[in-house]
């Protein structure tokens, strides 16, 4: 009898242990199957058990608008009191034919005038010798450029004018009498001054070279 009892219990216990590993073997199973990520940079599709990272899949295209900017085109109210002398020149490109250009191409000359006024490296420019006080409402002058370089001078005053001379050249030039700012460019060298001109001049401009 005690042996029936003893083998009982021991089918028992060994019955028990199964069922113990069989949940074990299920609750494992289980934590596999839900918890295992695998990163697969040449995997191809994606399992449902498994969250996949494709390292040669095609970039995500998230759509985002392309917005084209597009540069408003400068009026003449932009441009008829603007100190940018770019401004001036590219609205004059585009406008070759508008009723203003004149105005702007003096407004050029005035600001061309300014910026060499202003700056430190500057020359001072010598007056020009008075010949005769011809017709009062005209002044003619007559430049000689005796530099090695294009001379260009720059009239800022009644009129706005410029006048660009060869070297070894003689040129004339008109303008109302009055009072003018005037700017002369040669040989990467500037020199500025101001004079009142009421009648006919003449003018020699030549650059000397000082050594220290």
């Amino acid at each position: 009898m005690k042996s029936i009892i003893f083998s009982f219990f021991a089918l028992c216990f060994l019955l028990s242990c199964k069922v113990e590993r069989n949940d074990s073997e299920i609750i494992e199973e289980s934590f596999d199957s839900a918890n295992s990520y695998v990163i697969d940079s040449a995997a191809t599709s994606i399992d449902d058990d498994y969250y996949v990272v494709d390292s040669a899949a095609a970039p995500i295209d998230y759509n985002y608008e392309e917005v084209e900017t597009v540069s408003k085109p400068l009026t003449y109210d932009d441009v008829k009191n603007s100190f940018s002398i770019y401004d001036i020149k590219q609205f004059i490109k585009e406008n070759p034919n508008h009723k203003k250009i004149t105005e702007l191409e003096k407004r050029i000359i005035d600001l061309e005038v300014e910026n060499i006024f202003n700056d430190a490296n500057t020359g001072q420019m010598p007056s020009s010798e008075k010949i005769s006080y011809g017709n009062s409402k005209i002044s003619e002058i007559s430049i000689t450029n005796d530099t090695s370089c294009d001379l260009t001078i720059r009239y800022s005053g009644p009129e706005s004018k410029v006048i660009t001379i060869l070297p070894n050249r003689t040129k004339a030039i008109n303008l109302l009498s009055g009072n003018y700012r005037i700017a002369a460019s040669a040989c990467g060298y500037n020199y500025a001054g101001s004079e009142s001109l009421n009648g006919d001049y003449t003018s020699s401009y030549y650059i000397t070279t000082t050594r220290y």
